[in-house]
């Protein structure tokens, strides 16, 4: 059975990964115009697109952490915490910086979101104290 948490960052991941895809879409209908959103070099085309990506990219992380998770048996609340906030927050300030272009000081925080819970996360590993899953993969 998936702890919890482990079912937590399973959902929120895959329901981040839907509207990246819907993003993706709706970004998609306007990109074979050469002046799209003030052509492919500007400010707000490439933040639209580095929130379409990061929905897929702190969606992954947070996949990696929902395995480490179950595979080990362990809960860091702080982890789960900053890769949830990192997760719903990354792609927010990047859409949000695409509209308004001071919000791109508030990356620090989804980026010390992400660090921390990395972190945190690679301290909480210790094979002897491992999970089911881990118990069969890691000589002791």
């Amino acid at each position: 059975m998936i702890p919890s948490l482990a079912f937590l960052h399973i959902r929120l991941a895959w329901s981040v990964m839907l509207v990246g895809v819907f993003s993706g879409a709706t970004l998609g209908l306007g990109f074979h115009r050469e002046q799209f959103l003030n052509g492919y070099h500007s400010f707000t085309r490439r933040l639209l697109r580095l929130g379409h990506i990061a929905c897929f990219g702190m969606a992954f992380i947070n996949l990696l952490f929902a395995g480490t998770v179950w595979a080990f048996g362990v809960e860091p609340q702080l982890a789960s915490t900053c890769f949830i906030t990192a997760l719903l927050g990354m792609p927010l300030v990047c859409f949000l910086s695409a509209w308004y272009q001071p919000f791109r000081h508030m990356f620090v925080i989804p980026v010390a979101a992400t660090a921390i819970g990395i972190v945190e996360t690679i301290l909480l590993l210790d094979p002897a104290n491992s999970g089911p899953v881990m118990a069969l993969a890691v000589p002791m």
